[in-house]
């Protein structure tokens, strides 16, 4: 099996892109890798991939908040929306380190720059933090939706509002 230059691909092959000290001017043969060229062959999702990433990135981040929200409410008890609010702290840290990394390729060059970018995320995040437990306590509360529908509603309606907030933080930096 002979190995394609990563500008063999239709959409790739129209840009001006200089490859030649990168890892990815070699095709690779994984399986993974396969189907990613075949997506971004797709320019559709080509010109969303960074979109597309950080949707894959916020469904972890829900598993996760989805996930802690449950561990705490049902086997130690704590009160719901105290199990949100933990819950959506956690998910908060893995998405910004996942973003930093995956979607946004951001690299921070200190520790100090780290933590003034986390803190910019943050605040963003508890703007979504806000609108999620208002949001999940109105459902719960007044139209006695069960808590964990009730988040993963919220969940996505607060998705919406803070793509926009987190792009802007972590690319302009």
């Amino acid at each position: 099996m002979t190995q394609k230059k990563i500008t063999d691909f239709k959409y790739i092959s129209n840009k001006k892109y200089s490859f030649s000290k990168s890892l990815l001017s070699i095709k690779k043969n994984s399986f993974l890798h396969n189907v990613y060229y075949r997506l971004i062959e797709i320019s559709i999702l080509y010109k969303y991939k960074n979109r597309i990433k950080y949707g894959f990135i916020s469904l972890i981040g829900e598993f996760t908040d989805i996930f802690i929200l449950f561990i705490l409410t049902h086997f130690f008890n704590f009160y719901y929306l105290f199990s949100a609010l933990i819950s959506y702290f956690c998910a908060i840290f893995i998405n910004f380190n996942l973003n930093k990394k995956f979607t946004f390729k951001y690299n921070e060059k200190n520790l100090k720059e780290y933590f003034l970018c986390f803190l910019k995320y943050f605040l963003i995040s508890i703007g979504g933090m806000i609108i999620n437990l208002s949001l999940l306590a109105f459902l719960v509360e007044f139209f006695s939706i069960n808590y964990l529908i009730s988040k993963l509603i919220v969940n996505i309606i607060v998705f919406i509002f803070i793509y926009k907030g987190h792009s802007f933080v972590l690319k302009l930096n």
